[in-house]
């Protein structure tokens, strides 16, 4: 059995909007040319009745930074770090002047892909993201459907508040039927791929997994064990020994494909601004 004594979350946080509108999810092929988009979190572990509002940007150095408008927790990108066969992160992103935290250096982001290389990882061998991503357009869909989509993102976060739930279980009960504009778009995750295997993990937060181990080796230096995912948490989760402390990870191979909802609903990671403020003028999330 288990026993984390911390929570890891392991991924890009997915705000999404579900079905239930008349919007067209085919999506618009057009390219963007824009650099900053932006994404909801749920809090783990946190008693509050609203969610984490991320803003992405990329700088004209090709730097991916985001600025978040409560305190980073947890597994977000903000204290991501990660170990490589020939390196481990020593620090966590670094923190801007303006409270944006820079994640990533060589960074792209169009309608298909996001891509960059973590910034608080030195290597020979850069380790490397590459999202593949659709583009959805929004207009026609009801927002009460996008708040649904982040109910079903909070029931599968482990140790999220009962607050949380029960004000979103309120702003989807409140009876609105407002719909995005018709400018209004967003991107989905499909698959996420890397140049090479590698673990992610919490540099502040130690933990101690017990299991049947499916696979160990040695990187940097540091041993590692990776143990067999249970049926209903499919996380492939790790450990690994470094200056005298054990850690939790959670072991990424180059290939993940990003598990879709069963009932056709959209699904969708990032907003663009229209999509946004449109969220924030109908509701208080």
């Amino acid at each position: 059995m288990k026993n984390i004594s911390a929570v890891l979350l392991s991924t890009l946080f997915l705000t999404a909007c579900g079905g239930g509108g008349s919007g067209d999810s085919s999506g618009v092929v057009e390219q963007s040319a824009t650099k900053t988009f932006y994404s909801y979190e749920v809090q783990a572990d946190v008693d509050v009745t609203h969610l984490n509002q991320k803003k992405y940007h990329i700088d004209q150095m090709n730097h991916l930074s985001i600025h978040y408008s409560e305190k980073p927790l947890y597994q977000t990108e903000a204290i991501r770090n990660f170990l490589i066969e020939d390196a481990i992160s020593t620090i966590s992103p670094p923190q801007k002047a303006d409270g944006s935290y820079w994640i990533g250096e060589n960074s792209s982001f169009n309608d298909t892909t996001l891509a960059y290389q973590p910034s608080n990882l030195a290597s020979s061998h850069p380790l490397k993201f590459t999202y593949q991503l659709k583009k959805i357009g929004l207009s026609g869909f009801y927002m009460t459907d996008y708040v649904k989509y982040l109910l079903r993102q909070a029931k599968s976060t482990p140790n999220v508040s009962d607050a949380t739930l029960q004000h979103l279980h309120r702003l989807i009960d409140s009876g609105n039927t407002a719909t995005f504009k018709s400018d209004a778009v967003c991107w989905q995750k499909l698959a996420v791929l890397s140049n090479q295997d590698y673990m992610d993990f919490n540099p502040n937060s130690l933990s101690h997994y017990s299991g049947t181990v499916v696979n160990q080796g040695v990187w940097n230096n540091i041993p590692w064990k990776q143990y067999e995912p249970f049926i209903a948490d499919p996380t492939k989760y790790a450990t690994f020994s470094y200056e005298n402390r054990d850690y939790g990870a959670i072991y990424h191979t180059q290939n993940e494909t990003l598990v879709m909802t069963a009932d056709g609903s959209l699904q969708c990671d990032f907003l663009n601004e229209s999509a946004l403020n449109s969220i924030n003028k109908t509701f208080d999330l």
